[in-house]
């Protein structure tokens, strides 16, 4: 069955997800095509480590509804990469082998497993979960604030109350951040090497940089902010992904006032 799309979404493509026993138990389950479902979400390379491997076999060897769906399991493992894990995760079992292949490779986890879904979420690793029966949903971790570089995130460098102690090491000098930003600017206004956003719903128009983004702000809504985030940051500007993520309701403003502001720097 083919899963349900949130309007305006198609993510970047090319993402590597690792899967646990209960994702490949599903299509079993629910008849929900995973790979399918998957590769809506941008996740085109699926992995599944060893001990999960093993646990899918074991289960196949079982009667009733769990063992009829862990041989349908068996079945979609032929289409995966079977990644070994380390003699000390496998040791510890799958929840183990997962955790630590996701730190490694910087992979997503396609989990049912909500006591393993937090500890994913806790280490950064994104959580591809069911939304009811026939949508899969990401779960990312929590944004960390990005650091402001050459200049207290309270007060601007002019004002009397900013600091006046020595430039932590690793702060740029406002000249460095300028030169940055201008940079930054020039990648999101051409956004070179880079997938396109596609608009599906309006005949597959390409999104192609930060000015596209702008000029199409109306073709998009509240829902869509979590893939703009994904994508902004995919094109090289976490800030942006941060202050989408933080106030999705105020995603127009947000990408129009981080579009000024690299205006401003491109013309400096």
């Amino acid at each position: 069955m083919r899963p349900e799309r949130f309007p305006g979404v198609n993510p970047p493509r090319g993402g590597e997800v690792l899967l646990d026993t209960n994702a490949l138990l599903l299509p079993g389950q629910t008849h929900l095509d995973i790979f399918e479902a998957l590769d809506d979400l941008g996740y085109t390379r699926r992995v599944v480590p060893g001990p999960v491997a093993r646990e899918v076999s074991h289960l196949a060897r079982s009667r009733g509804r769990e063992g009829s769906a862990a041989r349908v399991a068996l079945g979609l493992l032929e289409h995966c990469e079977i990644l070994p894990a380390s003699p000390a995760s496998a040791a510890k079992g799958a929840d183990s082998a997962l955790l630590a292949l996701a730190r490694e490779r910087g992979a997503a986890v396609f989990t049912l497993d909500r006591n393993l879904k937090r500890r994913l979420l806790a280490q950064g690793t994104p959580v591809v979960h069911p939304r009811g029966e026939r949508i899969l949903d990401v779960a990312s971790p929590a944004p960390r604030k990005p650091q402001t570089a050459g200049f207290s995130l309270l007060h601007p460098p002019d004002s009397p109350m900013a600091p006046r102690n020595p430039r932590p090491p690793g702060l740029q000098t406002p000249k460095a951040a300028a030169d940055d930003l201008q940079r930054l600017a020039r990648t999101l206004f051409q956004a070179p090497g880079k997938n396109p956003y596609i608009l599906r719903e309006f005949n597959n128009m390409a999104i192609a940089n930060l000015e596209d983004l702008v000029k199409n702000l109306d073709k998009f809504n509240e829902q869509s902010a979590v893939w703009l985030a994904n994508w902004v940051e995919y094109l090289g500007d976490p800030i942006l992904a941060y202050r989408l993520r933080q106030t999705p309701a105020r995603f127009r403003a947000v990408v129009e006032e981080r579009y000024r502001q690299l205006q401003r720097a491109s013309n400096r």
